[in-house]
C-alpha cells in the first residue's frame, strides 16, 4: 500500500508539475480593451516613434518598428530597429541584430513576424548583420526569435545578395518560405524584365524562384510587388501592374493575383462575383492573405466589384477562392456603405475578421472625433465595431489605423495584425487619450483585446 501510494504521490507531483509548465508557457489573459505594447520591460514608454506591427496567431508576440533607443538596453545606432514585445514575459527584444547580437549600423524596418511568433523576418539597409554584405543595398533578413539567429535570404543560386533593393517581406508558419518583393536583377537566371519583381526562396532546398511570371512562363511585362504568403506556405498573394499574368487582364489597372506554388497557377482575385475586371485601381501595398490562401482582402477604388458602390471612395473587399466570390466589407453593421476612404487591412487566420483604418464617420454611432480609425468587421456576423478606442470607450483624440501620416511619408501596417480567433488587434496611433499616461507626442503601437 505504501508503494501503491508513493507511486500516485508521485504521479500526482508530475501531472501538476505538466499543469504548471502548460501554465507558464500558454497565452496569458489580458485584460479587456486597450493597452499599448511599443514600451521597454520596465514599462517606459517609447521616447519616439514606433510603426509597423505584426502579431502571432496566439497573440502573445508583436513585431514592430520603433526609432526609440529606450526601448532595450545598448540601443546607441540612432536609427531604426525591429523588437519584438512578449506579452506573456511582459519583454521586448531587438531581433534586427546579428546572430553575434551587433545592432545594425543603418535602419531596419518592415517587419512580419511568422503565426507561431518564432521568425521574423524584415528589411534592413545595414551592412554588417551578416558577413560580407557588400551589394550597397537594403536587403531582406529572417531572425530565428528564439535561438537568436540572423540570416540573409534575398541572396540568389551562388548566396550572392541581390544586386538592387530587396523588402517587403512574408515568412510562412514553420520559417521555410520567404517571400519579396526586390529590383535585383541576380536573384534568378535570365531576370531580364527590368522591373520589381516577387521572389520566394525557400530555406530548407536553398532555392530563389521567381513567383511573378506570367500565364505562358514568361516575365512580368511591367512590375509586381507587395507579396504576402499564406501560413501554410502554399499561396501567395501580391499585386501587379502587369498584364500578361492571367490571359484577358485588358482593364489597365493594377490587379491582386494568387500564385499556388505547389500547382505553379496563379489567379486573378482582383474581380467581381461574376468575373469582371476592376475599373479602377487597387491600393496594392496593404493585401492580406488567410492562414490556408482561401481568402484575399485588399482595398480597392472600384465600383464595380459589387454592386451599389456609389461612394466613390477607397474599400475594402475579400475574395473568396473557393465560391469565386468578392464582398465589401467596409460597412456599417447595417450593410450601408463609408462615407469616406477605407485604407490598410489584416484578414484572420480563418477569413472571419478584418481590420482596417477608415476616415468614414459612419461606420459605427458616435463617431465625432474626425480623424481615421481602427475598425474590426465580423464577415459572419455582419457587425462593425470600432477599436481604437480606450478601455473606458473614449474616442481617440487622433488618428488610428494601418496606414498614418508619417513625418516622412506613410507608415503602413502590412504583416498579420490581428490573432487567429480575431480576439487580439494591433495598429498605430497618434492619439494620447487611449492609455493613461501617454505623453511621448509619439505614434504608438496598440493592442486591442475583447
Amino acid at each position: 500500500m505504501k508503494v501503491h501510494t508513493i507511486r500516485y504521490s508521485l504521479l500526482a507531483i508530475l501531472l501538476m508539475a505538466l499543469l504548471l509548465s502548460g501554465a507558464c508557457t500558454s497565452v496569458s489573459p489580458l485584460q479587456a480593451g486597450t493597452q499599448r505594447i511599443s514600451i521597454a520591460n520596465n514599462g517606459a514608454q517609447a521616447e519616439l516613434r514606433s510603426k509597423q506591427p505584426s502579431i502571432s496567431a496566439d497573440g502573445r508576440y508583436v513585431a514592430f518598428t520603433s526609432d526609440a533607443s529606450n526601448l532595450v538596453k545598448d540601443d546607441t545606432n540612432g536609427v531604426s530597429d525591429v523588437f519584438v514585445r512578449d506579452l506573456v514575459k511582459n519583454t521586448t527584444t531587438r531581433v534586427s541584430v546579428s546572430s553575434k547580437g551587433t545592432e545594425g549600423n543603418k535602419s531596419s524596418y518592415w517587419p512580419f513576424i511568422s503565426a507561431d511568433g518564432s521568425y521574423v523576418t524584415f528589411t534592413s539597409d545595414a551592412d554588417n548583420l551578416v558577413e560580407n554584405d557588400k551589394n550597397g543595398a537594403g536587403d531582406v533578413y529572417i531572425s530565428d526569435v528564439h535561438n537568436g539567429v540572423t540570416e540573409l535570404v534575398s541572396i540568389g543560386p551562388d548566396g550572392s545578395a541581390g544586386n538592387d533593393l530587396s523588402f517587403w517581406s512574408s515568412v510562412s508558419e514553420d520559417g521555410r518560405y520567404v517571400v519579396y518583393m526586390s529590383n535585383a536583377t541576380n536573384l534568378v537566371p535570365s531576370d531580364i524584365n527590368d522591373s520589381w519583381d516577387v521572389f520566394m526562396r525557400d530555406r530548407q532546398s536553398g532555392v530563389t524562384s521567381l513567383v511573378s511570371l506570367g500565364y505562358d512562363g514568361s516575365q512580368a511585362n511591367s512590375q509586381s510587388e507587395y507579396p504576402v504568403i499564406s501560413s501554410d506556405g502554399q499561396s501567395i498573394a501580391y499585386a501587379s501592374d502587369a498584364t500578361n499574368i492571367v490571359s484577358d487582364d485588358t482593364n489597365g489597372y493594377r490587379d491582386v493575383f494568387e500564385y499556388d506554388h505547389k500547382s505553379g497557377k496563379t489567379i486573378r482575385v482582383s474581380l467581381a462575383t461574376d468575373g469582371t475586371q476592376t475599373n479602377e485601381g487597387t491600393q496594392a501595398f496593404v493585401i492580406s492573405i488567410s492562414a490556408d490562401g482561401r481568402y484575399v482582402a485588399f482595398p480597392s477604388l472600384a465600383t464595380n466589384l459589387v454592386p451599389g458602390d456609389s461612394n466613390h471612395a477607397w474599400d475594402i473587399f475579400v475574395h473568396d477562392r473557393n465560391k469565386r466570390e468578392t464582398e465589401r466589407v467596409s460597412v456599417a453593421s447595417d450593410g450601408s456603405q463609408a462615407d469616406a476612404g477605407s485604407y490598410g487591412v489584416s484578414i484572420s487566420a480563418d477569413g472571419r475578421y478584418v481590420l482596417y483604418g477608415s476616415n468614414a464617420t459612419n461606420l459605427v454611432a458616435d463617431d465625432t472625433n474626425g480623424v481615421m480609425d481602427t475598425f474590426l468587421y465580423d464577415r459572419q456576423t455582419g457587425k462593425t465595431e470600432r477599436i481604437s478606442i480606450a478601455t473606458d470607450g473614449t474616442q481617440g483624440d487622433d488618428s488610428s489605423g494601418l496606414m498614418l501620416i508619417a513625418p516622412v511619408g506613410i507608415d503602413f501596417a502590412y504583416g498579420t495584425l490581428l490573432s487567429s480567433d480575431g480576439s487580439r488587434a494591433v495598429y498605430m496611433s497618434n492619439a494620447t487619450n487611449l492609455v493613461t499616461d501617454d505623453t511621448n507626442t509619439a505614434q504608438d503601437i496598440f493592442i486591442f483585446v475583447k
